[in-house]
Formats: structure tokens, sequence, C-alpha cells
């Protein structure tokens, strides 16, 4: 905030003493050569162009839409245990303040477009509630890895893409609903995870997204899945079924090891057929 004003008492100042002299100075030398009437059209447009000079350098001074806002909590509880309520001006947030804030527990944007980066709530352990913004197009790496009190987030339609481990570890988050590209570990180890729902545009499961998934009961693909990884659903010894789509032509080492109690739907002659077929149930 102190650089902010400083750039503008600065502008100001410019404005004060260099502009409105040179613009004075250069009206007094040329009316000595004008008729009256043009003195007055020319003072006219010397003052204008003044304050036109004075309002460029006051924008050019304050930041503007398209840089980062600072971010302060609009409110908070006894400066622990803390909520933050992000302004609707905030369009870039960092992990710098963020990260393994055990106090934090819960985050409101209110801005519609705000980018979140790489790890930024990661560790964030009390980390219960968080809202986000609604034209958000990107769930970054690790995001909210190891927020382990998270049991539910509402993740927005214009989200297309959530990376690579960005709830790694969330073991208290219970529901999810995906509708975009998910990264690698995305989910592993989000141990209470028992109901995943997976929209109709989502084209591959990455290598370990579920892994560990322990309370995973069922899940349906939709038929844009092509590939499931290496180690999927490993580990995920409350899976009973999955209906695995014709569209899957590919599915990695030991994507569904530890499954004791999987029953696989699937169409005959297709390719997850012969994958189970060979690879015993995949174990």
């Amino acid at each position: 905030m102190g650089i902010k004003w400083l750039l503008i008492s600065n502008a100001v100042l410019l404005g004060i003493f260099i502009v409105i002299p040179i613009c004075r100075n250069l009206a007094l030398y040329i009316f000595e050569k004008l008729s009256d009437t043009r003195k007055s059209k020319m003072i006219s447009i010397m003052i204008f162009f003044g304050f036109l000079l004075i309002a460029l350098a006051l924008i050019f001074a304050i930041p503007g839409n398209g840089e980062e806002k600072s971010i302060k909590p609009m409110f908070s509880i006894n400066n622990q245990k803390s909520i933050f309520v992000l302004p609707d001006n905030t369009n870039k947030i960092s992990p710098d303040y963020f990260s393994d804030r055990e106090s934090l527990e819960s985050i409101h944007f209110y801005g519609e477009n705000a980018e979140i980066d790489v790890a930024t709530f990661a560790g964030c352990s009390n980390l219960k509630s968080v809202i986000l913004p609604q034209k958000i197009k990107t769930i970054k790496p690790l995001t909210f890895a190891y927020c382990t009190e998270l049991n539910s987030i509402n993740i927005p339609k214009s989200v297309n893409e959530i990376g690579n481990g960005a709830f790694l570890h969330c073991t208290n988050l219970t529901e999810i609903k995906i509708q975009g590209d998910i990264g690698e570990e995305v989910f592993s180890g989000c141990s209470n995870l028992s109901k995943v729902t997976i929209a109709g545009n989502v084209r591959r499961i990455p290598d370990r997204a579920f892994q560990n998934c322990e309370k995973l009961t069922n899940i349906s693909l939709p038929s844009s899945i092509t590939t499931i990884g290496r180690s999927a659903f490993s580990g995920c010894k409350s899976l009973e079924s999955i209906k695995i789509p014709s569209s899957v032509i590919f599915i990695g080492d030991e994507a569904f090891k530890d499954c004791q109690s999987l029953k696989v739907d699937y169409q005959k002659g297709s390719y997850a057929e012969q994958w189970f077929n060979s690879n015993r149930g995949g174990n």
C-alpha cells in the first residue's frame, strides 16, 4: 500500500510542478502571437491537456485490473482460527501466505476469475470449507494436498483441469464430482472418499489417480474415457463394481491391484475383457 500511494503522490507532484508549468509557459509564448479569440480557445485546450496528462499519470500509478492484487483477510476470528474472504478484485493467489497455515479453517472467493497458484493451500490441515471462484478454469497441482480436514468441495463447471496431486491425501474428503481432465495422484490417499461422479467429457484416469481410496465402493466411467493409468485404482479395497466402457483402449499395469471384491462390467470382445482375462482381475 505504501508503494502505491508513493507512486500516486509522485504523479500528482509531477503534474503540479512539471506538466502544468510547461503547459503554462508554452501557452504564454503562443498567446503573444494570437488574437484574443484564439487565446481563449488555446487556454481551454491547454488546461484540458494538462489535466489529461495528470489523469494518465494517476492511471499508470494505480495497479490496474490486469495486475495482481494484494491479499488481505476481510474477516478473521481471534487472529488464530481464521476465515478468509477474498474480495472480488483479487485475481491471483500465491502460496506464500496460505501454505501450511494450520489455523486456516475456511476460505471464500467472491471474485469469479481468480487464479490459484500451485500448492497454495497445501498443508492447511484444518481447512474444512472452500468456495472457489465461479469461473476458475484450473485447479493446479498440489493446491489442496494434505488438507486432511477438507470433507467436501464444490468444483465449478468452469474447471476443465485438475492438476497432479491437487487433493493428495485429503483423508477426510468423502465426495467429489469431476468435470474436466485430472492429473496423476489427484485423489491418491483420500482414504474416506466414497462417492465419485465423473462427467462425460473426461478422457483419462491417470496413474495412481484413486490409489488407496479405501472407502470407494463403486464407480461408473463415462464413454469418453479412453485410458486407465497404472495403479489408477490400486489399493481400493472396498471397490465392489466398476463399469468400463468400450471406448477404453488402454489399461496400465496394476490398475486394480488389491481390489479383492471387484466385479467388472464390460462389453464382450472389448479391450477391457481382454485385459482382465490376461491380468487375472487386475491384480
